[in-house]
């Protein structure tokens, strides 16, 4: 410990310390030079101008906000609503882009012509058509679920949600110190069972969920860009899986993250309710009067 001391005075630790300081504005900088105001190029009138446009859109987070517990991020009647008059457009394509199961983005979009992208890219649906699922190995899952179950009793207000590719442990309404430091434990368990198990493990928004290999967001969003072409792409999510279609969009594509934090995205947004600005002035863009 002296020698250690003899190396990393009091000196080195404050040139470290204002060190961190300095990074922490340059970064607070450059994602403010990344903040989406009006006025950018990047405009209604562009979009207004597009004669065939995709839109990718993320749910929780992006057009609701966070709930507790998942089945409570419902969208409510103004967002469908604004949701049908984009797709209403014959110019849009619109794709709901979730790591949700299927059966709740059924129940919730399952009556627009939009595509639902459901589990990360797992399962797809066209407009109004059938689902069609991804072929993948599960024989980790059991062993998984049974060890969410084991934190989900070891964190009081933790919730395992099992869906048909995936298992996702949430703490988002646990104790914050207790949740997070369960969080760590349950990652270090996971990457040793990863050794044995063919699977991938996500940190999202207070939440750790492990998917089969080779199933993400951004290879659903690329198979149907491939599928059909468009002159304006806009992309909208806030968590790390969706930094997967930032990857993988057309270099002049618009692409947003939400929230003041670094990313693959062209720009950033503070929250959820700035994203529904913007998608409301590109649904009056898109509307006949409008137009």
């Amino acid at each position: 410990m002296q020698q250690r001391l003899t190396r990393y005075d009091v000196v080195r630790w404050a040139d470290d310390l204002l060190g961190q300081l300095d990074g922490a504005v340059a970064l607070r900088r450059q994602l403010l030079g990344k903040r989406l105001r009006r006025g950018a190029s990047d405009s209604p009138r562009t979009f207004s101008n597009a004669p065939r446009r995709w839109l990718f859109l993320d749910h929780d987070g992006t057009l609701v906000p966070f709930a507790k517990q998942p089945g409570d991020a419902a969208p409510g009647e103004a967002l469908i609503r604004m949701i049908e008059r984009l797709a209403a457009d014959p110019r849009n394509r619109l794709a709901i882009v979730s790591g949700r199961d299927r059966d709740l983005l059924q129940e919730w979009y399952g009556k627009l012509p939009v595509h639902l992208i459901a589990e990360h890219g797992a399962f797809v649906r066209t407009p109004l058509g059938e689902w069609q699922g991804s072929d993948v190995r599960l024989e980790w899952k059991e062993a998984v679920l049974i060890l969410f179950q084991q934190f989900h009793d070891r964190c009081p207000g933790s919730l395992v949600e099992e869906k048909a590719t995936a298992t996702a442990w949430h703490y988002r309404a646990a104790p914050t110190e207790l949740g997070f430091m369960r969080s760590r434990e349950l990652i270090n368990v996971l990457n040793d069972m990863a050794r044995s198990y063919d699977f991938q493990i996500i940190e999202g928004n207070k939440v750790i969920e492990v998917r089969p290999m080779g199933i993400n967001k951004g290879a659903a969003v690329k198979r149907l860009l491939d599928a059909e072409t468009a002159q304006m792409v806009l992309a909208i999510g806030d968590d790390r899986t969706d930094e997967d279609i930032f990857k993988v969009l057309p270099i002049d594509s618009v692409s947003i993250k939400v929230g003041m934090a670094a990313s693959f995205a062209r720009y950033n947004v503070r929250s959820h309710e700035e994203v529904l600005v913007l998608l409301e002035t590109f649904a009056a863009a898109g509307d006949p009067v409008a137009a």
